[in-house]
């Protein structure tokens, strides 16, 4: 959870307005919404970004920027 934190922040940081970062827990009903738009499964940690799936998991920070920076084309 601490990482998470971590990347939230940073990200934050690092885009202000671009990004907007929501959290869903795996116990709130939307998580089936997502599931089925995005495939992103209560079981693991799942980034969206523009309704697109960038990634699973916990990525390095470096590897999230990455992905971010490509999505918005910066």
């Amino acid at each position: 959870m601490r990482v998470m934190y971590e990347h939230f922040r940073a990200v934050g940081e690092r885009y202000g307005g671009k990004v907007r970062i929501s959290l869903v827990d795996s116990r709130n009903p939307l998580v089936l919404w997502y599931a089925l738009r995005y495939g992103a499964w209560a079981s693991y940690t799942t980034w969206v970004l523009n309704g697109k799936k960038i990634f699973e998991g916990i990525p390095k920070l470096e590897e999230l920027e990455r992905l971010i920076d490509a999505e918005l084309g910066t």
